[in-house]
């Protein structure tokens, strides 16, 4: 049997797709570049590998799914994408590095690059080639073009809730989202 996923009839593109990822170090390599595929990607590695530490529990070596999801959700403009601890070992490691992702918003191909040291250093851009809008990072510092893009994504994405809806069910699908703690007043 041939299964094949559809869209709806008339859609062209889905409301929010991640067409590729990158990760440049302090240098600009491109360390690690990631295409996407239109529709369900699957993350996968194999299981993680335990080894005995010295004297206590097994030391587990994570693969990166986990920090692969939370630098794409700081493309989209969350303000952190790990614990404090994960990211000055990130910056220690990989000092002035920054990511980028090109994310297609209701048809809108968007770049957006943002610096993992200091999230103000953050610019977006339409039709613009990913590459190019992270060699002009330095010189759109405190544009407008990220804090637009996110106004624009969260329009995109915000749901249209009626009146009578319960706040509190709400609040629950929020906080069954994983923040990973990122969050102190689920109810604010």
């Amino acid at each position: 049997m041939d299964f094949e996923l559809r869209p709806v009839s008339g859609k062209q593109w889905p409301l929010l797709w991640f067409k590729s990822f990158v990760f440049w170090d302090e240098s600009d390599k491109r360390v690690r570049e990631i295409e996407f595929r239109r529709g369900l990607n699957i993350v996968w590695s194999p299981h993680e590998i335990l080894l005995p530490s010295g004297s206590g529990p097994t030391v587990v070596l994570k693969r990166g799914k986990t920090l692969l999801t939370r630098f794409l959700r700081y493309c989209m403009g969350e303000e952190h994408y790990g614990t404090e601890h994960e990211r000055r070992q990130i910056v220690k490691r990989f000092p002035n590095s920054v990511v980028g992702a090109v994310i297609v918003l209701r048809g809108v191909e968007w770049s957006v690059v943002r610096s993992l040291v200091d999230p103000k250093l953050s610019a977006a851009a339409e039709k613009t080639p990913l590459g190019r809008l992270r060699s002009q990072l330095e010189s759109r510092w405190g544009d407008a073009s990220f804090p637009m893009f996110c106004s624009t994504i969260k329009t995109a994405l915000t749901p249209k809730i009626g009146t009578t809806s319960d706040p509190a069910e709400i609040a629950l699908g929020f906080v069954g989202r994983d923040h990973d703690n990122g969050f102190d007043e689920a109810f604010c």
